[in-house]
């Protein structure tokens, strides 16, 4: 069984919308995936309610604590019960059908898989831009805005050859890890560094990462990109940083 845990923040829209896209999903319809909500004390969307009506387990918080505080929470639900693998995922994305199977596939070689990401959804730093659909097909420019139209992601994965690659570094859009994940607890029990309050906790992880990464090739995910956390408050929020 599966553990698929979403962060959210306000913005029941694109949590909803995420939890459909995984609803459609023929390894969710199975029963293998258990979906877990974890809010960082959401005031202007009913979260809760949200989590209810699709069925999924929901953990709030008294106050907000920021996304690596969430990111643990989730982390220590997965260490406590007897899950499998771990997915951690941004609320603001789509998960395309077979782009879980295709993760699964390869979980079996690697602790930890990537799956690509359309253009918008990438930031202009070198170690995420390899996940970009434009890096990966650089001369293919239909597939790369069929890619940026989210009304479409569920067709990207029709044009994407089969593969992975061995990477040095995993995104936090749509984190997959299997139980060896636990290898890289820190001290106190957390697998991420409580000090990046809301940024640079996988980076921080995949420094110290134990074990292999992937990345599939013919696995596809939308990312809107920033919902959340704009540019401006990303500034302010890098005082926390050590």
């Amino acid at each position: 069984m599966i553990l698929f845990a979403i962060t959210t923040l306000n913005h029941n829209d694109y949590t909803e919308a995420l939890l459909k896209s995984l609803h459609e999903t023929d390894i969710y319809k199975e029963g293998m995936i258990d979906v877990l909500i974890v809010d960082d004390y959401s005031q202007k969307d009913d979260v809760k309610a949200l989590a209810y009506k699709y069925k999924a387990r929901f953990m709030g918080k008294d106050k907000p604590m920021g996304l690596t505080d969430s990111w643990n929470r989730a982390y220590n639900y997965y260490k406590n019960n007897t899950y499998t693998n771990l997915y951690i995922a941004n609320n603001d994305i789509l998960i395309s059908k077979g782009c879980i199977e295709k993760i699964e596939k390869l979980l079996i070689r690697f602790h930890s898989v990537s799956p690509l990401c359309n253009s918008k959804g990438i930031g202009n730093w070198e170690p995420i831009q390899q996940f970009d659909i434009a890096t990966q097909y650089p001369y293919n420019i239909g597939l790369q805005e069929l890619a940026d139209n989210e009304e479409h992601y569920n067709d990207v994965p029709k044009f994407l050859k089969q593969g992975y690659k061995e990477i040095n570094f995993f995104h936090g859009f749509l984190m997959c890890f299997t139980r060896d994940i636990i290898r890289n607890e820190l001290p106190d029990g957390n697998l991420f560094h409580p000090n990046n309050i809301n940024i640079g906790n996988e980076i921080e992880l995949n420094k110290r990462f134990i074990g292999k990464r992937g990345m599939a090739l013919d696995a596809f995910i939308y990312h809107h990109k920033g919902i959340t956390l704009n540019k401006k408050n990303r500034n302010i929020l890098e005082q926390f940083h050590q």
